[in-house]
């Protein structure tokens, strides 16, 4: 029989979906009419479901989702109900706890730590027995619910909080997750970095612990990659505009961003009055909830255009909540065969918009064996000094940004003086037409004829050039032997020798050159070997 009020005294409390038992706190201060709607539409009073509750213990699960928040109702806020209903049914209908029935008792957090805390004690003090808390999808409500579950040993399980914090076990010794946390994305970021040949970036951070821990996590791995983050910046509600500028006098390109959905706009805005984007700028951000709805929402700063014109280099990182098809990823990893798992796999879902294909740019290098000639060597030293003593007279007492200045100085100045187009010499024989033939090899990756080509005459030419060296190492050998030195003679042949000679595995075998693996067949090698020495030297 089809129903459209809500029962808020018959039990089973609230309303039934598809003949299933879900329930919706009767909370006289739950503001979520609009989100109601979908569930009342669906409402069914069964008297099969109410046989079930009297035979078998009720258990009640509470689940806190965000089915709203300060900005308006939240879409996925009803899937995630959804999704924690079917797994309740799934349970109950297979009989995986059999005399026992769960049940989900469903509220609103509003996205709000002290509406979530509100809506907790709520369901504890309305005579229902909580057994599991689910939620919550916002790391700040979560994180607020983790400190206080533990006083009545409640578990808590959340589908969407992924605050690096929360890993605590000490602090949060009864939170449990289902999602990734954001530090498990570093490594995508930092091959993403590298793919580029990004060497020095930044990190611009709201000065909150959910925000500060990621970003800190994520450069100590920077460092680790030989990544430079030359500063971490970090700001407020109050200071955002006067951080954004110090950020833009530090000419670091590469951006990291930690902060809430909430700043996304604000911040995004001053950076398009600041020209913060573009070709010129890359803003690597977490895709958190709500960055885009609120990249399209109007501020009084800034138009919706201006917005969208400031996000021209905005790449967020994300991680794929769908199941993906049995494909063989860019790592080599092909989905559900190589990970003996039934859960879906956490992938790096990185989308970079290109406005037009460019080349590679050539990172110039120094070559320091330019300062072996006097000449450039005295003109090198004269432009460094000039320019380190303007930077004495500066006034600034900042530290890092003196610092910066330094590093710039210095690698302009050996830019200017020891620049080379070509690739340094790593090797002796190496020469002039061996390395130009490597560069053109190098723009011809996409031409398989002609780079064949190139690699034949290369292969060739270092051949020639390899033979021509050794001719030259022994005819030195030779005119040392011919005036009778003996000490640079030896010292030569010594040098050559090295050159030639096998290097041996830093591994121990036996006496018919086996490894040995057994740690017991090692001490007993040892051993005879030290019974060996002692008797050579009696």
């Amino acid at each position: 029989m089809k129903q459209s009020v809500l029962i808020p005294n018959k039990k089973p409390y609230g309303y039934d979906l598809n003949e299933s038992q879900f329930d919706f706190l009767n909370d006289p201060d739950n503001h979520t009419e609009n989100n109601t709607d979908f569930f009342l539409s669906s409402f069914r009073e069964s008297d099969e479901v109410n046989k079930v509750w009297k035979k078998k213990t009720v258990v009640n699960i509470l689940g806190l989702f965000e089915l709203t928040t300060p900005q308006g109702p939240r879409e996925e806020g009803n899937s995630e109900v959804i999704a924690a209903k079917l797994a309740i049914d799934h349970i109950n209908e297979m009989n995986f706890l059999p005399g026992f029935s769960l049940n989900l008792l469903v509220n609103d957090t509003r996205c709000d730590p002290g509406v979530g805390v509100d809506r907790f004690f709520y369901a504890l003090y309305s005579n229902k027995n909580i057994l599991v808390l689910l939620g919550s999808s916002c790391s700040n409500v979560t994180e607020s619910l983790a400190h206080v579950v533990p006083y009545w040993n409640i578990p808590q399980v959340s589908f969407g909080s992924t605050s690096p914090t929360l890993s605590d076990r000490n602090k949060f010794p009864l939170f449990f997750r289902t999602v990734a946390p954001d530090s498990s994305h570093n490594n995508a970021k930092i091959q993403f970095i590298k793919s580029f040949g990004w060497e020095v970036v930044t990190a611009f951070s709201q000065s909150e612990n959910a925000f500060l821990l990621p970003i800190n996590n994520l450069v100590k791995e920077l460092e680790n990659a030989n990544i430079s983050c030359v500063a971490t910046i970090t700001f407020s509600l109050d200071n955002y505009k006067e951080q954004l500028k110090a950020l833009k006098d530090l000419d670091i390109r590469i951006i990291l961003g930690s902060f809430s959905s909430e700043l996304t706009s604000k911040i995004f805005c001053e950076a398009a009055q600041l020209k913060m984007y573009g070709r010129d700028y890359v803003w690597i951000l977490q895709d958190h909830q709500n960055v885009w709805k609120e990249l399209s929402r109007k501020i009084d700063e800034c138009e919706t255009d201006q917005l969208k014109q400031a996000t021209d280099g905005l790449v967020l990182v994300s991680d794929i909540n769908w199941i993906p098809g049995n494909e063989t990823s860019v790592s080599g990893l092909k989905l559900h065969t190589d990970i003996g798992s039934d859960h879906n796999p956490l992938v790096a879902n990185i989308e970079v918009y290109l406005k037009t294909i460019q080349r590679r740019i050539r990172i110039p290098k120094i070559d320091t064996t330019r300062l072996q000639d006097s000449e450039t060597r005295d003109k090198t030293t004269e432009n460094l000094n000039s320019k380190l003593y303007a930077l004495t007279r500066s006034s600034s007492h900042n530290v890092d940004m003196i610092w910066n200045q330094l590093k710039k100085t210095i690698n302009k100045v050996c830019l200017q003086n020891l620049n080379t187009t070509m690739n340094i010499k790593k090797e002796r024989r190496m020469t002039t037409d061996i390395l130009e033939l490597m560069e053109k090899r190098r723009f011809a990756k996409n031409e398989p004829t002609t780079y064949r080509q190139l690699q034949n005459s290369m292969k060739g030419k270092i051949k020639l050039a390899k033979e021509k060296w050794i001719k030259e190492l022994f005819e030195e050998m030779e005119n040392l032997d011919s005036k009778h030195d003996v000490f640079n003679m030896h010292k030569k042949l010594s040098e050559v020798a090295r050159l030639f000679k096998k290097q041996s595995p830093p591994m121990l075998t036996d006496e018919t050159n086996n490894i040995i693996l057994n740690e017991a067949e090692k001490h007993r090698m040892w051993e005879n070997y030290i019974r060996f020495i002692r008797r050579r030297q009696t």
